[in-house]
């Protein structure tokens, strides 16, 4: 199945994005960031080699990144406070 594909649930790395964001347990939170990371990074490399990607889901990548540096930031800030 095409990364690219959209299904009722987003595009396909969409659900490990949301997996990442919606995790409460601080201990499985980097193991889900790296996979959500990996997932984007990925269909990032897709849409260069075949250069072509929706607006809709650019904007969708651009989002998911900001969201997970914003993320990540907030887990390292709340590891320091403990």
């Amino acid at each position: 199945m095409n990364a690219a594909v959209k299904s009722a649930l987003g595009f396909a790395w969409q659900r490990l994005y949301e997996a990442a964001i919606l995790e409460t347990n601080l201990s499985l939170l980097p193991k889900r960031i790296a996979a959500a990371e990996a997932a984007i990074e990925t269909r990032i490399v897709e849409i260069k080699s075949a250069r072509f990607c929706t607006p809709a889901e650019q904007g969708a990548l651009d989002d998911a990144r900001s969201g997970l540096r914003i993320l990540i930031n907030e887990v390292s800030l709340t590891q320091k406070a403990s």
